[in-house]
């Protein structure tokens, strides 16, 4: 996990927190998080993943599903409704907004 905090900090810093690139940085700590039992933590990132891959591929992109399947997965094992996050995120932008 220590690595790939450092590999983000990286990421953001040469290529910002917008590209599908950062995205994927975002999915992979993301499920590193939920293996360790940390959902909320992984909730957030892949918050920030979905709101990018969103945004610039659109909501029917492979890569955007992926990003669903993974919300949906850790949401329920959270205990918390996936869909209604999805639906809430898809109206975000990428500021976050």
């Amino acid at each position: 996990l220590e690595y790939y905090n450092k590999a983000l900090a990286i990421v953001e810093k040469v290529l910002g927190t917008e590209p599908p690139s950062t995205a994927t940085t975002y999915l992979n700590i993301a499920s590193l998080y939920h293996g360790q039992g940390k959902n909320q933590d992984a909730l957030t990132l892949l918050k920030k993943a979905f709101i990018i891959y969103n945004n610039k591929l659109g909501f029917n992109h492979p890569d955007t599903k992926n990003i669903v399947s993974w919300i949906k997965g850790v949401a329920q094992a959270s205990r918390r409704d996936g869909a209604q996050l999805i639906k809430r995120w898809r109206k975000e932008k990428l500021s976050g907004k």
